[in-house]
């Protein structure tokens, strides 16, 4: 059995009311293995009652394992049908695990039987808002903040709402509320970043990014935001730092994206060898080919080799679909002008290029993408922890 602590309640062996709140007391503890142990005995020696199916599937939502949670909530909702908890929880377990026309139907079962449970109806718009449906996700919405106007996931998710609609202030303000009312709100923090990301306001996003790499500051994801930030303030050793902070422990595949950003700071401080071996080293294929262009085009601007700056610009713009079009208007406009001056009209262009692509890219509703891609997302992290916990 699970050892005793203060937070965990001492019961006699023999009730399985007990033994059921001792698991309850494990999972408010957040020992999830334990608490599934514990739960997974009362289940072998016959106990079906519907908590402990809710307490298993609880431990085994929190270890992650979503599709072996949705069955135990799945059971505790056939037990007692008229209870809207397990129904919300088994919604959530279905929507972690992508199955979303089970989790909106669990959802809408759990509002249906208490319309005022709040975290359902986040749930519905959350699944509303994955659907293009975005009035009806402000409605369902709403309704969860005016049932508790404190609600984390609801303030989050109105934000994401505002973002789409094209309210970047009105989502910055919610996200500043949300971040105010819960300074360690993770979730809260990036979508800030984001936000700010979004309308050009890079030195509060820098800030955000800051705050949320405080308790993990070997986060690869928001060292390689922060990088992004830096280069756009033009804090190029800023930048770097950054950049190598989140490629640590990443695989190489990981790493070329990285290495491309790594070699723009790098430009920046003038530490030209350095940068050219990088790009020498990146591949040139698909997606990755206008980028490594656009790179070593801005390496031989700095370097002053303009005819070979216009080369790789050439090649950067003729990536893109309309590139042949926008090279001829180039080649003809920048007839007779100097180098430097021709060099400068095409690395204008693809400037131009790189800022609408920055500009989709942080436009993207990144709750839906990473709701899409939650099970990679979750497998690399916990791969990648297992590997920090191994050199450690």
């Amino acid at each position: 059995m699970a050892e005793w602590s203060p937070k965990v309640r001492r019961v006699s062996g023999g009730e399985d009311k007990g033994k059921l709140a001792f698991v309850n007391s494990l999972l408010v503890e957040g020992r999830f293995d334990e608490a599934e142990a514990e739960a997974s005995k009362l289940v072998a020696a016959g106990e079906r009652s519907f908590g402990v199916h809710m307490a298993l599937g609880r431990a085994l939502q929190g270890k992650k394992k979503f599709s072996e949670s949705l069955a135990h909530f799945q059971r505790a909702a056939e037990i007692d049908p008229m209870q809207a908890s397990a129904h919300f929880m088994a919604g959530m377990s279905a929507f972690l695990s992508s199955q979303f026309a089970l989790a909106e139907e669990k959802f809408q079962i759990a509002v249906n039987i208490d319309p005022k449970l709040a975290p359902a109806h986040v749930g519905l718009a959350q699944l509303q808002l994955r659907s293009g449906e975005v009035e009806s996700a402000r409605e369902s919405v709403d309704r969860a903040l005016e049932l508790n106007p404190e609600l984390g996931p609801g303030m989050l998710l109105r934000a994401r709402i505002l973002a789409k609609a094209g309210d970047s202030a009105g989502a910055i303000e919610q996200l500043n509320a949300l971040v105010h009312a819960n300074p360690g709100n993770r979730p809260a923090l990036l979508s800030l970043a984001a936000a700010c990301m979004q309308a050009g306001r890079y030195e509060d996003a820098e800030a955000r990014l800051l705050e949320a790499l405080q308790d993990r500051p070997d986060d690869p994801i928001v060292n390689g935001l922060l990088g992004r930030v830096r280069l756009r303030l033009n804090d190029f050793v800023g930048a770097e730092t950054a950049i190598r902070a989140s490629m640590r422990n990443l695989p190489k595949i990981q790493q070329i994206g990285r290495s491309l950003q790594l070699a723009e700071a790098l430009i920046g401080q003038k530490r030209f060898a350095e940068a050219r071996k990088l790009l020498d080293a990146a591949p040139k294929l698909g997606p990755l080919a206008a980028i490594v262009n656009a790179r070593l085009g801005d390496l031989n601007l700095a370097e002053g080799a303009c005819q070979q700056a216009v080369a790789f610009y050439r090649a950067a713009l003729l990536q893109s679909p309309e590139g042949e079009a926008i090279v001829r208007t180039l080649d003809a406009s920048s007839a007779g002008e100097e180098p430097a001056r021709r060099a400068a009209l095409y690395a204008e262009a693809v400037e131009q290029r790189q800022q609408e692509a920055r500009k989709a890219f942080a436009e993207q509703d990144w709750q839906s993408l990473l709701d899409k891609h939650r099970p990679a997302i979750a497998q690399f992290l916990e791969q990648w922890r297992a590997d920090r916990g191994a050199e450690r």
